[in-house]
């Protein structure tokens, strides 16, 4: 999550739309960038607080409440609280709906079918507020934050989240480009920087999945923070190793693309024929045996209902314990399970069922810890005492 940037009336006659700032201005899949909205809801201006937030080229993906009559909080080394405005205070209301998002949707352990930041991008365009022209603008993005519809687009059971990956893959015999082509690499990779004389290739995929009977797909996107695979860029910026498209997906199969380049020389400039170094044969970002193609479908089933809640008869013993907790289930499902002190940090995690159910807590300190189980529809918080 990052800020746009503001600019004072003063600078009205510079280009804004040129001025680029990192890492809001990194591809617009990879990070959220903010723009800040006013009392009114619409773009900050000028006409209504001390600065005008930043437009932007297809980096701007939302904006976010920014105004200074709205916005209270400590003012700097007197801790004192005092109005603030701009797109670092819009960043913080993003970056607040997003922890609120993992929070709600997401299970305490790592696990490839929590949301990562490429759910997060998705779900801030998708379900923005269009408050300008239709669709994107260089002013407003895709439109003002809107927490209460993307939580209605992930309300399960009638709309959740399925990610997928597979390993099939084709890499096209014959080069993309006529010749051989010159690239720029922005920052070091494996080995090579500057520019770089390559030839590049299609690498495409198509993959089976299986989501629920009664679903329906509503969208999908590309999981770039778990890919690997390459774009087709004449400079290739810091995050260019991790990059693949979605061409298709429905209930069933995924057709996804990128691209690998084979490295045959290192040049001194953008000339093809400074070479450097000649009569390599390296590929970018991978050896041919390691693309990735991690995806998401958001599925939808508007009439699937909650199931009426069952009693999670949970019993812990003894209490206080002395290094182990025995767990009494009444159900042969496998719970996630998270210890946290009393500060909040999580200090134990694992699984437990009715045949592996003893929790060994030898390694806590004494004191008091918060016992948590849960299975995405039921959690039950036991407060257990290390002796």
């Amino acid at each position: 999550i990052a800020s746009r940037g503001n600019y004072p009336d003063v600078w009205m006659g510079m280009d804004h739309i040129a001025q680029k700032t990192y890492p809001g201005c990194l591809k617009d899949d990879w990070v959220v960038t903010v723009g800040a909205n006013g009392t009114n809801g619409e773009r900050l201006n000028s006409g209504s607080d001390f600065f005008d937030s930043m437009t932007g080229q297809p980096e701007i993906d939302c904006i976010a409440p920014g105004s200074i009559y709205n916005i209270l909080t400590i003012d700097g080394p007197s801790l004192s609280y005092g109005g603030h405005q701009g797109t670092s205070m819009a960043a913080a209301h993003v970056s607040g709906a997003t922890s609120l998002i993992f929070s709600s949707y997401n299970t305490p352990t790592i696990d490839f079918s929590n949301l990562c930041s490429d759910d997060i991008d998705h779900l801030v365009k998708t379900y923005s507020t269009d408050v300008s022209t239709t669709g994107w603008d260089n002013g407003t993005g895709w439109g003002r934050l809107n927490i209460g519809a993307i939580f209605d687009s992930i309300d399960r059971p009638k709309f959740d989240i399925l990610h997928f990956e597979g390993d099939n893959y084709f890499i096209h015999g014959e080069p993309i480009d006529d010749d051989s082509v010159v690239v720029f690499l922005e920052q070091p990779y494996s080995g090579f920087s500057g520019y770089l004389l390559v030839n590049r290739y299609i690498v495409s995929a198509t993959f089976n999945h299986t989501i629920p009977v009664g679903y329906s797909v509503v969208g999908y996107w590309p999981l770039l923070s778990h890919a690997y695979g390459m774009p087709i860029a004449d400079t290739l910026e810091p995050q260019f190793p991790y990059w693949i498209e979605m061409l298709s997906c429905n209930s069933t199969t995924a057709t996804l693309r990128t691209y690998t380049y084979k490295v045959l020389a290192t040049l001194a400039n953008s000339n093809p024929n400074s070479i450097v170094t000649g009569g390599l044969s390296a590929w970018l970002p991978f050896g041919v045996n390691t693309p990735k193609f991690p995806y998401a479908v958001h599925i939808a089933n508007p009439t699937a209902s909650i199931p009426e809640p069952i009693d999670l008869a949970i019993s812990v013993f003894p209490n206080p314990n002395t290094g182990t907790v025995n767990v009494v289930f009444n159900s042969d499902k496998i719970y996630n399970f998270n210890i946290t002190d009393i500060n909040g940090r999580v200090v134990c995690t694992g699984t437990a069922d009715i045949s592996n159910n003893v929790i060994n807590t030898e390694s806590l300190s004494n004191g008091l810890y918060f016992l948590e189980f849960n299975d995405k529809t039921i959690r039950k918080v036991f407060k257990i005492i290390k002796q």
